[in-house]
């Protein structure tokens, strides 16, 4: 809601429909919730939880949520490829220095909040101080300096926000604690792991749901606080990574956000796209689709949550993005140096792609083999077909 107004009407004015673009703003202003370095309170919490740096939360988070925005990349780049968009012009976009003359001041506020998460270790604090930094750097210029007014308002706002906030906490707050007093926070955990008989898969299965429903009503924040409770210890008992664990927890609380039929964030977008709420919300689905895989994928290989050898670091982080490209193009059917491809082509080539993001040797040399085929076939059939355009055109024209 807050950037939609601004990123959603810039999309339309490029080319791109309007529940496309509402669908790309609904994605990316989602993935803020676990994007390093300012993630969602969840973020500040899981560091909370494990009792330890939340520049660790940050470093174990940062891989994933690449990865995320990569793949909504690469498909919004495929789509302007395979539709020929040509963006807008140039004489219209803001010139870059004449925009941080104007505004470079406010960069040191985001500097020193993040000075203050990672460095003095402040979380409880830095917020204020950045918040502070902000409303004296807004009193520079004319246009954006308080009046008695608009400070009396900002102030009802906040009082209104955190009133919201403190009622939802407060709630929260009043479950976790009967269930830690009375005992049914570990009683569950111990239940769900016999009910799952000890097997990690379904295990995952019954986290998944019960992240999904309780993020259909709850704020990300309410809902990773009672699975942390809850779910967490269950799957850490099992023999799960810890930090997997919670990230799991938070990740799947988040994605009821794009996901129909709740699907709040591409709705709340559609809103302002002027587009079909349901149609954007499945094809903000769509373009989120890795942020389904990559809960089950960093719950297993601590690999890329950057945990473990650098040989293991580097060949997850190398085959992911790779595998992410290739499921991109599979998604908007459009390969770079190809163009349009077959749906056995876009198979296979999505094939390789979910090959190559799952951390495992076979796989990615499998992933690797059946991109490369494919690729090698495409290649040498377009150069075959203007290899037969140029010998039709010289007939003719020999005719």
């Amino acid at each position: 809601i807050t950037t939609g107004p601004i990123t959603i009407p810039t999309m339309k004015k490029g080319g791109y429909p309007g529940d496309y673009a509402a669908a790309v703003e609904s994605c990316a202003s989602t993935g803020g919730c676990f994007m390093p370095p300012i993630m969602g309170a969840a973020g500040f919490l899981i560091a909370t939880f494990l009792a330890v740096p939340y520049s660790q939360v940050c470093k174990a988070a940062i891989l994933p949520a690449l990865l995320y925005y990569a793949a909504l990349f690469f498909q919004v780049d495929n789509y302007a490829a395979k539709n020929n968009l040509a963006g807008i012009d140039k004489s219209k976009i803001p010139n870059v220095w004449v925009t941080l003359k104007n505004g470079w001041f406010y960069i040191f506020a985001f500097a020193a909040l993040i000075y203050a998460l990672l460095v003095l270790r402040v979380e409880s604090w830095a917020p204020y101080f950045a918040t502070g930094l902000l409303i004296i750097f807004a009193m520079i210029k004319k246009e954006t300096r308080f009046t008695l007014k608009s400070f009396g308002d900002f102030i009802i706002e906040t009082g209104k926000l955190m009133g919201y906030v403190i009622a939802i906490l407060s709630a929260v707050g009043l479950i976790v604690g009967s269930l830690s007093i009375t005992g049914v926070a570990n009683a569950f955990s111990r239940e769900l792991v016999l009910a799952a008989k000890e097997n990690v898969y379904l295990l995952l299965a019954f986290g998944t749901i019960s992240s999904f429903i309780l993020g259909m009503g709850m704020t990300v924040t309410a809902c990773y606080i009672f699975l942390a409770i809850v779910l967490v210890p269950a799957l850490v008992r099992i023999g799960l990574d810890p930090m997997g664990s919670h990230l799991f927890v938070m990740y799947w609380g988040m994605l009821s956000y794009i996901t129909p039929p709740v699907a709040l964030g591409a709705i709340a977008a559609s809103g302002i796209a002027g587009s079909h709420p349901m149609k954007t919300g499945f094809k903000a689905m769509r373009l989120g689709s890795v942020v389904y895989l990559l809960p089950f994928l960093f719950v297993f290989d601590p690999s890329m949550l950057l945990k473990g050898p650098l040989y293991d670091v580097l060949l997850s982080a190398l085959t992911a993005i790779m595998g992410v490209v290739l499921i991109a193009a599979a998604l908007e059917n459009w390969l770079y140096t190809i163009g349009p491809l077959s749906w056995t082509n876009r198979i296979l080539i999505g094939v390789s792609g979910i090959f190559l993001l799952i951390p495992n040797l076979f796989l990615d040399l499998a992933g690797i083999l059946i991109t490369t085929m494919v690729y090698l076939f495409l290649v040498f059939y377009k150069k075959t077909q203007l290899l037969k355009n140029s010998i039709n055109a010289y007939i003719i024209n020999y005719k």
